[in-house]
């Protein structure tokens, strides 16, 4: 299992304090861990081959539902899609996510994303929205040529 670690500052909440860990305590800091989500993925161009180059996907947080003080909590996660067309997405924080389809290589990405369901249910407008830990089921994302 994944864990986030998250660093709550009982400052200002538009300050960004630097904290300095010695050998004394530090007050006013709660160190909050949180379960991670994790994302089984499998790209589909409806019976064509994915082809040679390689393919990244990537989980891009899409509002700042994973923001803290105008920072990413989370830059989101990323991989390179196996040559079967699956990957696992691991460490995902809560918050609501883009889905990034692009091409590993300097070739152009000969695809685009057509549409992105997770267990059989469609996301809306494209963003997936994660409120748990544990494994978020499994995504299907069609592909057309563009």
């Amino acid at each position: 299992m994944s864990i986030l670690l998250v660093i709550l500052v009982a400052w200002l909440p538009s300050a960004s304090p630097d904290i300095d860990v010695g050998t004394s305590d530090v007050e006013g800091v709660d160190l909050v861990l949180r379960p991670t989500a994790s994302l089984r993925a499998r790209l589909v161009a409806g019976g064509l081959s994915l082809g040679p180059s390689p393919i990244i996907l990537s989980l891009a947080p899409a509002d700042r539902s994973v923001l803290v003080d105008s920072a990413p909590v989370s830059r989101g996660t990323s991989g390179r899609v196996g040559t079967d067309g699956t990957m696992l997405l691991t460490g995902i924080a809560p918050g609501h996510y883009r889905l990034n389809v692009t091409s590993g290589s300097s070739d152009p990405m000969p695809w685009v994303v057509q549409s992105v369901t997770v267990d059989g249910v469609a996301l809306r407008d494209g963003i997936l929205d994660v409120q748990r830990s544990g494994n978020l089921g499994d995504a299907v994302i069609q592909l057309r040529t563009r």
